[in-house]
């Protein structure tokens, strides 16, 4: 796929995003960016990529593309080196969160999303699912 074809804004060399989790962060120059969720395929996507079948494609692959919050504002050029921080709390990584998305979570799941930084929608997503 072309750069762009996912609606990506940046693309990080050698990072698996099944290695991250929320809460992890990646700071290059200035830079911080906190991760809040994961994205997820939509019908939107599908029509874009003009494939009926690539959302459960996309879904069984379990490589979604990250979220982020900017705790700090940078400039960022290609080529700058990007630190990976892991969250320091219980690591949600991004395949559970979306394999989980949108499912009732067994309390012990649902107090580590909720003691993890994830996104504030996903957060009320996750609260009102009992």
């Amino acid at each position: 796929y072309e750069p762009g074809t996912f609606g990506e804004n940046m693309v990080i060399s050698d990072l698996d995003n099944r290695d991250v989790a929320v809460g992890d962060r990646f700071l290059t120059g200035d830079l911080v960016l906190e991760v809040t969720s994961c994205r997820m395929p939509c019908a939107t996507f599908a029509a874009r990529m003009a494939d009926p079948k690539f959302i459960k494609r996309y879904t069984a692959a379990a490589r979604p593309g990250i979220y982020c919050r900017v705790i700090r504002g940078g400039v960022v050029e290609p080529g700058m080196l990007v630190d990976h921080r892991p969250f320091a709390g219980e690591r949600v990584m991004m395949p559970e969160l979306m394999e989980t998305f949108g499912r009732r979570l067994s309390e012990v799941d649902r107090a580590r999303y909720l003691a993890s930084p994830i996104h504030y929608k996903l957060r009320a997503m996750v609260e009102s699912i009992r």
